[in-house]
């Protein structure tokens, strides 16, 4: 299939566009429109921009379309790039003048919501945010969207907003304290509260030390309705307050050795976390399934351990507590992963203590029974006792059955662990030839065909869609 397009591809269009009775629904008809949009056909171009106002008017909803494969078209060139086009609404003030008119209408409908929310989202993804400080109103836009934030368009797009990360949408975000009109939206919808502590954690995941953004949230009062949120029953919202608690305390982290400034956003939430140290280790240690709200809580424990004086002697309890569970519960592998990990903060702080706390006799017992019991941990018991061995501790007594597991089982899954994967990885295999060398032929068409292979052949225009799918949902995982 060759990806290049001859001079009359796009001929049909140029028919339709010269036709006395042209018009969106006839150009809606034909196969290689959205194919011409992309590849910039000049009197496509045209005609959309003598007739942008119907585009507009269709794509809100003002004007009734024929049909949906109208509407849907319209909505396509307002959310797709091509410059020449995209010029002529993108920054115009009359178009966006409209947009901040349209989304205070008390009469807008679900599917007005999502059509304002796409066409929004592409101009700030398209102006790297630029849009936001020209939109009209700008102070007003976020509280707007908060009205609708049940809406998933307007979430999407109070997301896209939040984590954008650029620069100018960082200033815009500032200079209508975004921090604080979104985080007085919470209320007491769990639901609700979960969007609205996501949107907080965005803003702080792509903010900077010291802005006005976290100097906000790190601010007492706040931050106890957070760790209110934290501790509730609802997992979502629990676990997306841990994660707003934890990327404050990961923003602020550099700045805490940098300064000695006792009202800094470092040494506020930091000693916040502390003096929550043992409320953080009942709520892990509770009754409650090993979830993500736990697992985000002990990496937000773990995150403070490092800077105390002293580890509290709950950290050592709950640590106490946790070993026993890890066998009792042998396939749950969150509370497997979350123990090793606060072993290893505590290890790091404390030499002694595997001293205090001499796990061994529970690690010989484990893998006595390996092979008649099904479980998860072999590999974090393994960890552990790598842990043991790097310590170099010294045992006021010997353990039965220690050395012939580290002579054992404990070789014999250290030899598995270092040994290669199924021979050479291609990386090794190939590091001396190019892609060139490598003469690859796909099978022809005929034979797939003579083959009876179940394969139905895609047209330009569906891989033209598909591109445009994969490169949005990379757009979203940055």
């Amino acid at each position: 299939m060759s990806w290049r397009y001859r001079k009359d591809t796009f001929q049909n269009i140029a028919d339709i566009i010269a036709s006395k009775d042209c018009s969106l629904t006839l150009l809606a008809r034909a196969p290689n429109v959205k194919a011409a949009f992309k590849r910039q056909n000049k009197n496509l171009l045209e005609y959309l921009i003598a007739h942008l106002q119907e585009v507009i008017d269709i794509a809100l909803g003002d004007k009734k379309a024929d049909n949906d494969a109208v509407a849907a078209l319209c909505m396509f060139f307002l959310t797709n790039q091509s410059p020449s086009f995209t010029a002529q609404f993108s920054n115009n003030p009359l178009f966006l003048m409209r947009l901040s008119k349209y989304i205070t209408d008390d009469s807008l409908t679900e599917r007005g919501l999502i059509s304002f929310a796409r066409i929004l989202e592409f101009l700030v993804k398209v102006s790297n945010g630029f849009v936001l400080k020209m939109f009209p109103n700008r102070d007003k836009l976020i509280p707007m969207l908060l009205r609708h934030i049940k809406n998933f368009s307007i979430y999407s797009l109070l997301c896209e907003i939040t984590d954008h990360g650029h620069k100018v949408t960082l200033e815009y975000l500032e200079s209508i304290n975004a921090s604080k009109l979104i985080f007085e939206a919470l209320g007491n919808d769990t639901f609700l509260n979960g969007r609205i502590l996501t949107l907080l954690t965005n803003i702080i995941s792509s903010g900077l030390p010291g802005s006005p953004l976290v100097t906000f949230l790190v601010d007492e009062k706040q931050l106890n309705k957070i760790f209110t949120f934290a501790m509730s029953d609802n997992q979502r919202v629990s676990s997306q307050s841990f994660k707003l608690l934890l990327e404050i305390t990961g923003l602020c982290d550099e700045d805490l050795e940098d300064s000695d400034d006792e009202d800094s956003d470092a040494h506020r939430i930091f000693t916040y976390i502390v003096s929550k140290m043992p409320e953080i280790c009942d709520f892990i240690g509770s009754p409650k399934p090993f979830c993500a709200a736990k697992s985000v809580a002990n990496d937000l424990l773990v995150s403070v351990i490092s800077t105390c004086e002293k580890i509290p002697e709950k950290v050592y309890k709950l640590l106490d507590s946790l070993f026993p569970r890890f066998f009792e519960q042998p396939t749950r592998s969150s509370l497997h992963c979350l123990y090793v990990k606060l072993l290893n903060a505590v290890v790091d702080r404390d030499d002694d203590y595997f001293v205090k706390y001499d796990l061994r006799p529970q690690i010989v017992s484990a893998f006595e029974k390996k092979d008649k019991i099904l479980a998860a941990y072999w590999g974090h018991l393994h960890k552990i006792t790598q842990r043991i061995i790097d310590s170099k501790c010294h045992f006021k007594k010997d353990c039965p059955g220690w050395n012939d597991y580290l002579n054992g089982r404990f070789q014999t899954m250290k030899k598995v662990m270092s040994a290669g994967y199924g021979g050479p990885v291609p990386k090794e295999s190939l590091s001396g030839s190019s892609s060139d060398d490598l003469d690859f032929k796909p099978p022809s068409k005929f034979y797939l065909m003579s083959e009876r292979k179940n394969i139905q052949f895609i047209t330009q225009d569906e891989l033209d869609d598909d591109f445009d799918d994969r490169l949005a949902l990379r757009g979203r995982r940055k």
